[in-house]
């Protein structure tokens, strides 16, 4: 049977749902990130224990049977990503009821670990804080408990390995990189989180070489096939480039570097939060906004990319969307000054509308 557009508007509308279709659906050939961080730590708010070790298992067990699904394991783990009190509170009683839930172990770990990272910060660490670091390393300690809980509960848990490497790259030595590199490796070849984390250790920044990055992300492309999310990987060198160039005070060449990144290693989401951050740094909020919008669409709800949305959204005129996002925001993480003048922001530009919006006669 033949069908026929009728018109040409047809053929444009057809076109644009074909291509939003194609945004929303998938990136990189992986199916879409369904995991709702609001509803994930919702469930853990209200003690619904069971039915987060339910959907978090059901993730998992998603991306053993098939790796394209990591990333939405990933993402579901990443709800974690916080050093909110309210929510390690919860993860806390979480782990004292279910001593037999992986899902728990790792929840607790990611939050563990992201506590820790926090309290590293971003400076040499000749230049932080000894109690900074007696900090991170305390976070780091429980965090491979939990880590080595998990695996013992699942010993083919892809995102725990790649936990144990993020761990051991920050505050562990080069000789326990290698170790928790090559036991991951052993076990879940094909798991981009594990080479994702690789990639990041093997950074001049923490003791490695773009060489290095070059060959590991080479021979990570035998994987490929089976789970496309590798390409993601080819991103990681332009990426490491574009900092080194902000940090040497040369934005325009860094977004020329982060474009170049896109065009490597093409749809990952962190990509885009980077740009996003660049932009927005030199005060191009239109670029930064549909940048971190595109990065929220590929890897929904991450802290840094809500607030990114929210400032760029307040910058471009919009301090509705831009209060919506900080609502979002304060779900998962404490408000800082910086949210809380973002809020007077908003609130004083809707004042302002609402003074020069005419009253409808009576």
């Amino acid at each position: 049977m033949r069908f026929k557009v009728r018109s040409r508007n047809s053929l444009a509308l057809i076109t644009s749902v074909a291509l939003l279709l194609s945004r929303n659906v998938c990136a990189q050939g992986l199916p879409k990130i369904t995991a709702d961080r609001s509803e994930i730590i919702g469930k853990l708010t209200n003690y619904q224990f069971s039915q987060l070790d339910a959907e978090l298992s059901t993730y998992e067990k998603h991306a053993e049977r098939d790796p394209r699904f990591e990333m939405n394991a990933m993402a579901a783990f990443a709800a974690f990503a916080t050093s909110d009190v309210l929510i390690s509170d919860r993860i806390d009683k979480w782990t004292q009821v279910s001593p037999n839930s992986y899902a728990a172990a790792m929840a607790s770990a990611v939050c563990l670990t992201e506590t820790a990272f926090r309290w590293r910060g971003t400076n040499a660490i000749d230049d932080t804080p000894s109690a900074n670091i007696q900090a991170m390393n305390d976070n780091l300690g429980q965090a491979g408990h939990q880590l080595s809980r998990a695996l013992a509960l699942n010993p083919n848990l892809a995102l725990a390995y790649a936990m144990r490497i993020k761990a051991a790259r920050l505050g562990g030595t080069p000789e326990d990189v290698e170790r928790a590199k090559n036991e991951a490796l052993a076990r879940v070849p094909d798991s981009f989180s594990v080479r994702e984390q690789i990639m990041y250790a093997l950074e001049p920044r923490w003791g490695g070489s773009r060489e290095e990055m070059k060959k590991f992300s080479e021979a990570s492309q035998a994987y490929a096939g089976k789970n496309p999310a590798m390409t993601f990987l080819k991103a990681f060198i332009p990426m490491d480039i574009a900092v080194d160039a902000e940090d040497a005070g040369q934005p325009e060449q860094a977004i020329s570097y982060y474009t170049q990144a896109v065009k490597e290693g093409g749809e990952y989401w962190t990509t885009y939060r980077r740009r996003a951050g660049a932009y927005a740094r030199m005060q191009r909020w239109d670029q930064a906004l549909a940048d971190a919008k595109r990065a929220n669409q590929l890897f929904p709800d991450n802290s840094e990319v809500l607030q990114l949305l929210a400032t760029a959204a307040a910058q471009t005129g919009d301090p509705t969307a831009s209060l919506n996002w900080l609502v979002l925001y304060t779900k998962f993480e404490v408000p800082g000054s910086s949210v809380a003048q973002l809020v007077a922001i908003d609130r004083r530009a809707l004042e302002a509308q609402a003074a020069a919006t005419p009253v409808a006669a009576q």
